[in-house]
This record gives structure tokens, sequence and C-alpha cells, in this order.
């Protein structure tokens, strides 16, 4: 098994502990309900796992969170890559922001009742 793949079981196992849900695949890419996660592993051509992620890179930096290569990735998400398995723990990080975030984008807000 190539170091990538390790990295790629580990996350998966570990958002599996944190949020008790697997990915669901398709083709190349696995995304976890909500849609706010999804994860690309080519286990034949890439030594990364990339992981696009529910909001812009200035949301996880006001959380906190940097590190893993935090990027811009298509509108309204970002990126980050894992390289190792030590990697795993801040990307678990990194995924209960963009669930949080995606829960709380679609909560609906109800306005109170009028006077």
């Amino acid at each position: 098994m190539n170091r990538s793949a390790q990295v790629f079981g580990q996350f998966l196992l570990a958002v599996h502990e944190a949020e008790g849900q697997w990915p669901e695949r398709r083709q190349h890419v696995w995304t976890y309900d909500p849609n706010a996660v999804a994860i690309e592993y080519a286990a034949a051509t890439k030594l990364s796992v990339s992981i696009s992620l529910y909001g812009d890179p200035v949301q996880y930096q006001t959380a906190g969170l940097n590190g893993l290569n935090l990027r811009d990735g298509r509108p309204g998400w970002s990126r980050i890559t894992l390289t190792a398995v030590t990697d795993v723990a801040l990307a678990l990080q990194f995924v209960r922001e963009a669930f949080r975030s995606k829960r709380r984008a679609l909560t609906p807000v109800i306005a109170p009742p009028a006077p």
C-alpha cells in the first residue's frame, strides 16, 4: 500500500469516527452528506489526497485553521492537500468546520412572529 492510500484510509476512518458517516463514491471523487466535503484521490496517479471544503479560506483562517496548503478552490470552496498520515488530525478540524458551516447555511432563518 502506498503512502497516499494510507493517508486516504486514515482520513476516511477519522471522519467516520468523528461524524459517523462514510462518503459516497462518484468515480474518483468521494462526497459526504451534506455536500460540504469532497475528496479527490486517484491511487494510481496521486501522491497526495486533495480535499475540497465548503467555505472560503478566510472562513477557516478566522476559525484559527491554517496549514495543509489551504487555498481557494472552486467559487465558495477551499482546498487542502494531505501528504502524510500526520496531516489527518488537522484535516479533521477543517472537515468539522466545513460541516458546521454547511449545516448553518442549510438551516432556514425563521423570522420572529409579528407583534
